[in-house]
């Protein structure tokens, strides 16, 4: 069987079952853009907790108290 039998199968049987084509490709999208949403949020508040804490004197200072 050659490459292009295939990919004319393939796209016959994609036409034939357009409603769970259509889901199919839907839940495709939805994960991968909660993927790619949860990612750059987790970076973006990485940055924001990074600049943050190196902003406070008080994590320069080392302060010892003597009894």
């Amino acid at each position: 069987m050659r490459i292009i039998d295939v990919l004319r199968i393939a796209v016959g049987n994609l036409m034939r079952n357009k409603l769970r084509t259509f889901l199919t490709v839907s839940g495709v999208v939805v994960g991968i853009s909660t993927i790619v949403f949860l990612v750059t949020l987790g970076f973006g508040l990485q940055n924001l907790v990074i600049r943050k804490t190196t902003n406070l004197e008080a994590l320069k200072v080392i302060t010892i108290n003597s009894k």
